[in-house]
């Protein structure tokens, strides 16, 4: 039976155990101007060099749209990846020199029978990658996902509802577990609908470092940003607003695996009262000042007394005002509140 009891006549279909196009370990190959329907994974590239997918539209494939994992100057331009059971655009096990541009995957994870999946469009390690002015809706988990990818820019695309399966993932996610930079930019995005318990629109997860977070709009996700372990990242000359719990969330499993994070020249838009900073530092809320630095920042609030909170990760916390968080944290000394120091 069909979810909404009616006839699956003309809704259902079945994919085949094999590929529309199946490109691995190829050299220069394009597919331009090619409609793919219902098969194992619309183009499998595994391995493949140089190839480009061009104006080609990949529909309700049983695993991935395209399967580009160990990859290297993977092309994809103008396409379109709806209702892959899996992952859109998967480059997972190193993809380099990838391009993705002006494409549209949506209701990735999200259809047919459950099954794992990583993001609509989703690059592990790897690095050298390009995803601009992409249009990501609809994602079971994260909508872009480039964990540990270094060197690589994330820009102009608009994510709207992930972890619509899922939670605890993001919009736009990466993370650096080895510690290294990552030499990332994350520019000019518009994030939003990101829902679920833990639905974070921007996410630096497992000490993330070397991020570069500006000019995007985040609006209207459970958490705006976070930053789990991760240091040296720069957040600026974003927007926030609307969000359900806090804009930006730091969290720390260890002291001192957070620090000198620059918060400075963002527009944070408190709609609903939610909290602008949420702080959780496990065992110890004493060294909180070296997350990073605070300043130049606009804030705009409902409830300026709902500002802060610091918290160890298991007591109620401490909630604070806009001036007792200036006072407490030292901070914001150049920011102002509705409009006022």
């Amino acid at each position: 039976w069909a979810p909404d009891g009616q006839s699956p006549e003309g809704r259902a279909w079945a994919a085949p155990n094999s590929n529309g196009v199946n490109a691995d370990n190829s050299s220069g190959i394009t597919i331009d101007g090619v409609r793919i329907f219902s098969a194992g994974d619309g183009v499998s590239a595994n391995g493949s060099t140089n190839l480009h997918v061009l104006n080609t539209d990949i529909l309700n494939s049983y695993r991935d749209g395209i399967w580009a994992s160990g990859s290297n100057g993977l092309v994809v331009d103008k396409s379109s990846v709806v209702n892959a059971r899996r992952n859109g655009i998967d480059g997972w096990y190193s993809i380099t020199g990838a391009v993705v541009t002006n494409s549209t995957v949506a209701n990735a994870g999200t259809v047919g029978m459950p099954t794992a999946t990583d993001g609509g469009i989703f690059f592990g390690d790897g690095s050298d990658n390009t995803l601009d002015g992409n249009h990501v809706t609809n994602s079971g988990y994260h909508g872009i996902s480039v964990l540990h990818n270094r060197n690589t820019t994330v820009s102009n695309n608009v994510v709207d509802a992930a972890c619509v399966v899922l939670t605890d993932c993001a919009g736009i996610y990466t993370g650096a577990t080895d510690k290294l930079p990552l030499n990332l930019r994350i520019e000019g995005n518009t994030v939003k609908n990101v829902g679920g318990t833990e639905g974070i629109a921007v996410y630096l997860d497992d000490y993330a470092n070397g991020v570069t977070v500006t000019k995007n709009a985040i609006s209207s996700s459970t958490k705006g940003m976070v930053i789990h372990n991760g240091f040296n990242n720069v957040v600026t000359q974003n927007t926030f607003a609307s969000s359900g719990v806090t804009h930006l969330g730091f969290g720390q499993d260890g002291e001192g695996a957070i620090h000198d994070n620059q918060i400075t020249n963002n527009a944070f838009q408190s709609t609903n009262g939610e909290q602008t900073f949420n702080l959780e530092s496990s065992s110890n809320t004493s060294n909180m000042n070296a997350f990073g630095t605070y300043d130049s920042n606009t804030y705009t609030s409902t409830n300026p007394n709902v500002f802060g909170k610091v918290w160890d990760g298991s007591s109620p916390g401490v909630e604070s005002s806009y001036s007792a968080w200036k006072s407490s944290m030292g901070q914001d000394a150049n920011s102002t509140m509705n409009g006022n120091p």
